[in-house]
């Protein structure tokens, strides 16, 4: 059974051939007879018990709604919200079809028309630096992943479909956006404009890929290998736009930073709000900008009184902080450690009690 989600509708169907089927409709590339691996954007569940608690929804929707009645013909669909799908203005190539805008509308701290300039900007830029290519038939969607700032669905088969991360929205500016949806638009025109065979090691970064992304994307001038990674940094006016979306308060007084350690054993952090909240925090890296970042959400003056607490459900002995403390103590204490990774962290974050 295969179950989808498009951000329009819930569809269901039961394949007997499934890999073939799969294979027609880019869900998979073969890299020999019995081997195959999936397309970016593409995840596959063995069990039950591995599937993402956002996708749970849809496969018991799915498992109840379609019946192996008649093998690969849908046998079940689920409109989802009237606004899912909307068409918006753009340069060149008249329109393009905005996804799913309604799940994330209300904590961006970019509007649809900022989003809609973003992108018929970028699509004027594509069509002056790669011989008039355009995306016509464009659709902009939105996921939610710790890795991947954005998506190219299946570039060359004509499906001109790319996915932004959630997080550019809550979390970075204009400028990073437009490099996202520049990044994902080369894919498909690299692909479009010389195509090429998948195959077992096929890379997506190739050079050709890297040459016509420098075109469009002056940072990488001086850098061309950056071409595959995302490397900007958070922008604290966006970050705070979003979090007074959702309601989060940034103040010493109404909560905790709490540190942690992830299943992988790196060290993480977030903000906890005391009391009733209907905003569930999550957990970032313990990094020098993701640590400025959080301390530059707070007033100057507040900075001084940010609890910083240990994370009581971890096993680990001593605990990381040894006890609560204020954010100075804890850069102080971060400083006196012997790991030079802390030391880093620590110095880099005196400038913000300056």
């Amino acid at each position: 059974m295969v179950a989808s989600n498009d951000g329009v509708e819930w569809r269901a169907a039961w394949h007997l051939d499934f890999y073939r089927q799969a294979e027609v409709a880019g869900l998979i590339t073969f890299t020999s007879p019995t081997r195959y691996k999936l397309q970016p954007g593409v995840m596959a569940f063995a069990r039950e018990a591995y599937v993402h608690e956002e996708y749970r929804n849809l496969f018991e929707w799915a498992r109840k709604a379609a019946t192996p009645q008649t093998p690969n013909v849908v046998t079940a669909s689920r409109s989802l919200h009237p606004d899912a799908l909307r068409d918006v203005p753009c340069p060149l190539i008249g329109r393009f079809r905005l996804s799913g805008w309604h799940r994330v509308e209300k904590t961006s701290a970019h509007t649809a028309n900022a989003l809609a300039q973003i992108v018929g900007e970028a699509v004027t830029v594509c069509a002056k630096a790669w011989g008039g290519w355009r995306p016509d038939g464009l659709t902009v969607s939105f996921h939610r992943s710790r890795k991947a700032m954005g998506l190219a669905y299946a570039p060359g088969n004509g499906d001109r479909r790319i996915s932004l991360n959630e997080t550019l929205l809550t979390s970075y500016d204009a400028l990073s956006i437009a490099r996202v949806v520049l990044h994902e638009l080369c894919h498909h025109a690299r692909e479009e404009q010389q195509p090429r065979e998948r195959f077992k090691g096929y890379i997506s970064h190739d050079p050709l890929f890297c040459s016509m992304l420098v075109l469009v994307d002056a940072e990488l001038a001086a850098n061309p290998k950056r071409c595959q990674f995302f490397v900007d940094e958070q922008d604290d006016g966006v970050v705070a736009a979003s979090s007074a979306a959702k309601g989060i308060v940034y103040a010493a007084g109404v909560g905790l930073l709490r540190i942690g350690v992830s299943p992988n054993r790196k060290m993480r952090m977030r903000w906890e709000p005391i009391g009733a909240s209907k905003w569930r925090p999550s957990w970032e890296p313990l990094t020098s900008v993701n640590f400025l970042s959080m301390l530059r959400r707070f007033a100057p003056d507040d900075r001084y009184e940010v609890t910083v607490v240990p994370d009581i459900s971890d096993t680990r002995k001593p605990m990381f902080p040894p006890h609560d403390m204020k954010a100075p103590e804890f850069v102080e204490y971060m400083y006196a450690l012997s790991d030079p990774a802390y030391k880093r962290l620590a110095a880099a974050a005196v400038e913000v009690f300056e």
